[in-house]
């Protein structure tokens, strides 16, 4: 039975995650696709994510998960410093940038574990918001380092802490296949869940005018419009290509529809769209109910986790 587990969790890790280059497709096609093809899929070496592994292999990823949170942590430090000695916003992120880019390089790649997805996922969206230009204004700069910042403390608090090194340790010396796969199966819906929570939860806040609820960027519009369209892209993929992609067929669907729309308005349509401020406001409240779908055992029907 164990070695079942073991054999159905490393098939898994060979299609689980996929080439985060954000391009636009269809509605259409991406449904037929299952949100991206194969030839976009990163064959892995045959270790699993979360289940599965010898005490040894754990605790290798663990130790490169903290090599990579010092790295963030030191790059975050540098980055505060040169804040406060230069009040440039821009040269703050360019050393948060090289502090991913640092994090990437270190011996010992780990692609199968969610720290290492996340990292790419973050200088994608560097990539995206084009935060390093210096022809953006001062107040494109601050909203950029803000971003960064916030970004930094998702990828620290909550991904690789929470996620890989508190995952594991509860399973190092554990023989129960159930309980890794359960474990497995936590961790990587909560990944999924915590993409989209982190832009409605950082990038967005909801203000009262006239006793009407109005949902606000924290920043401007533009950073939190394409930071949801990378996530509904990438939370879209990863559960595609899941052991649960029947059961979050709804949530699946939902990420499609709405991450079409957003790469359509984010390349100028504005048939999607009126405006920024309405766009903001439906994309909100639509992450919001995939969230509660992501908290469901099924994202059509059924209890909450």
């Amino acid at each position: 039975m164990r070695a079942l587990v073991i054999l159905v969790l490393v098939l898994q890790a060979c299609t689980l995650w996929a080439d985060d280059s954000a391009k636009g497709e269809s509605r259409e096609s991406w449904k037929e696709r299952k949100l991206f093809g194969p030839k976009d899929v990163v064959h892995m070496s045959g270790t699993d994510i979360g289940g599965g592994h010898r005490s040894g292999e754990i605790r290798s990823e663990a130790i490169w998960c903290r090599g990579r949170v010092s790295t963030l942590r030191r790059a975050l430090r540098r980055s505060r410093m040169k804040l406060n000695k230069t009040s440039s916003h821009l040269e703050a992120s360019k050393i948060l940038v090289k502090g991913l880019e640092a994090a990437l390089e270190g011996e010992g790649r780990k692609p199968d574990i969610f720290t290492h997805k996340a990292l790419l996922r973050g200088l994608e969206l560097v990539s995206r918001l084009d935060i390093i230009n210096e022809d953006h204004n001062y107040r494109e700069h601050m909203v950029h380092l803000n971003v960064l910042m916030k970004y930094y403390k998702f990828l620290i608090e909550e991904v690789a802490q929470k996620l890989d090194m508190q995952g594991y340790i509860p399973y190092l010396y554990s023989n129960r296949d159930e309980a890794e796969y359960r474990n497995l199966e936590n961790r990587f819906v909560r990944f999924s869940r915590m993409q989209i929570e982190w832009v409605n939860g950082e990038l967005a806040r909801i203000s009262e005018n006239m006793g009407e609820a109005l949902i606000v960027p924290v920043g401007n519009a533009r950073s939190y419009l394409v930071a949801a369209e990378l996530m509904t892209l990438f939370t879209g993929r990863d559960l595609t290509y899941s052991l649960w992609e029947k059961r979050f067929s709804c949530a699946i669907e939902d990420l499609a529809d709405l991450n079409l729309s957003l790469q359509r308005y984010n390349q100028g349509n504005i048939d999607e769209f009126e405006d920024d401020k309405y766009a903001v406001n439906i994309v909100y409240f639509n992450l919001d109910n995939i969230i509660e779908q992501l908290a469901k055992v099924d994202s059509c029907m059924g209890q909450s986790y």
